[in-house]
């Protein structure tokens, strides 16, 4: 879109920032003030090397010490605060998915993010046709192709199927979380790729990581060799975390 096109749409259809309804005229984002971007502080090293949790520079990390993932390494950008959470409530319960651009702007913006989505196919974690009846759209989708739109190097294969209508993860504990949706994914058959390839699951928030864990298993159980995953943001919930 031209810049002067960019300008006569803005001023007939003025944008406001989503947290403080600023008026929008100059910002990198499309519906989130400076001010209020500076609030998400990005996930930054150290961080451990699996799942992304920040550390301490003495600490080992408390999440990879509490479950086995399958996937090789995952990265969020961003803790689970009031304004990460918001975002992505917005955009997954409340039907804003013009959000989704600006939350795929954000991940990049963070350095760790860029370099690791970098030639990556990515793989949205799949709705069963239920759920994507009821909200109309998948939101891993939305924010994968989002990112795609951004960085050149980046394509999205829907590779899973949700096979099992399971029910919403809010609210289990973590090892109902992982019942929950044990064997409830399946591979996309009619997708061709190489099982060398470098495939990326991904999702807008990880907590317990069994939703995510259980699509990277579904890849690393089909021939994928090379199975990351990434997250918007991740739940940071440990005593010898840090966020600074």
């Amino acid at each position: 879109m031209g810049m002067a096109l960019q300008r006569f749409l803005d001023h007939v259809f003025p944008r406001y920032c989503c947290f403080c309804g600023e008026h929008l005229r100059q910002s990198i984002f499309r519906y989130l003030c400076d001010a209020c971007a500076a609030q998400l502080i990005p996930i930054r090293e150290p961080i451990c090397k699996r799942c992304g949790h920040p550390l301490t520079f003495d600490a080992s990390c408390p999440r990879c010490a509490r479950y086995t993932f399958d996937f090789e390494q995952l990265r969020s950008a961003f803790p689970i605060t009031r304004y990460s959470r918001q975002l992505i409530h917005n955009l997954k319960y409340k039907n804003q998915t013009h959000l989704a651009s600006d939350l795929a702007q954000l991940m990049l913006c963070n350095p760790l993010m860029k370099d690791f989505l970098q030639n990556g196919i990515l793989v949205p974690v799949p709705l069963h046709w239920r759920r994507y009846f009821w909200r109309e759209y998948n939101q891993s989708e939305l924010l994968a192709r989002a990112l795609a739109a951004i960085e050149p190097s980046i394509s999205v294969r829907l590779l899973l199927k949700k096979a099992h209508h399971t029910r919403p993860q809010v609210g289990l504990h973590s090892q109902a979380r992982q019942q929950n949706v044990k064997g409830s994914f399946r591979l996309n058959t009619k997708i061709a790729i190489d099982r060398q390839a470098k495939v990326v699951v991904i999702d807008d928030v990880l907590t317990t990581g069994a939703t995510i864990n259980e699509c990277c298993q579904t890849l690393k159980q089909n021939g994928f060799q090379h199975v990351y995953a990434a997250t918007f943001a991740q739940t940071v919930r440990f005593k010898n975390s840090s966020l600074n």
